[in-house]
């Protein structure tokens, strides 16, 4: 009876990971191959958290950010509202640039600098490089900022910490030609969130401290 249940919250985690994956649109092989070396326990936990974090459309965020592009190093500090599709990011001299605020949605964004002047356009990556000659995959940042791989996107390498941990987190991950790697979680609520990671794509790399996850209405 026991042996019978064990195999049946085996296969129900399995079900479980496969539908969660399958309607993430994210590639399913890399994840299962990289959850193989945790218990069905296991399995089972971070199926739950996945489902909660890519059900996390609603949040804030403040933190610091550091970049660097060759020699040329700033930092800065952070603050990101995210409201389904709609975002609010303030930049805080990141790129020698005084106070840049982003605010757009699927229908464009506007990017405002500190002289009280703006611009338009439809891509906020392109218009931000475009602005302060910075490489930031904002697109793609959505989801790794939360620990999770971009939707829809290639992943070409996926590690999670080491499988003694209760509960298993994205430790790497190389997607869209950028390597992120997660150096510390928090928690917050029921959920384990990003407190510090790292982005490369040489000669870029973009270090992000978050200190505080607030306001999370739909969690």
């Amino acid at each position: 009876m026991i042996a019978s249940y064990k195999v049946f919250r085996c296969l129900l985690s399995l079900v479980l990971l496969n539908i969660i994956i399958a309607c993430s649109h994210i590639p399913k092989s890399e994840i299962k191959t990289s959850l193989k070396q945790f218990s069905t326990q296991q399995q089972q936990a971070w199926s739950i958290h996945y489902q909660k974090t890519i059900e996390l459309t609603t949040w804030q965020l403040e933190g610091k950010i550091a970049l660097r592009k060759g020699n040329q190093r700033h930092s800065g500090f952070l603050y990101w509202q995210q409201e389904q599709n709609n975002y609010h990011i303030d930049l805080n001299g990141p790129f020698g640039q005084g106070h840049i605020q982003l605010i757009g949605s699927t229908e464009g964004v506007t990017l405002h600098k500190a002289d009280g002047s703006h611009v338009t356009a439809n891509d906020a990556q392109n218009l931000l490089e475009q602005v302060t000659g910075a490489k930031v995959p904002l697109a793609e940042l959505i989801w790794w900022i939360k620990g999770m791989p971009a939707p829809n996107k290639e992943i070409k390498s996926l590690q999670f910490f080491n499988p003694y941990t209760q509960q298993p987190l994205i430790r790497q991950l190389s997607q869209s030609t950028w390597e992120i790697e997660y150096l510390n979680y928090m928690s917050v609520g029921t959920l384990y969130l990003p407190k510090k990671l790292k982005l490369k794509y040489e000669p870029y790399e973009i270090t992000l401290f978050i200190r505080q996850w607030h306001s999370l209405k739909n969690h």
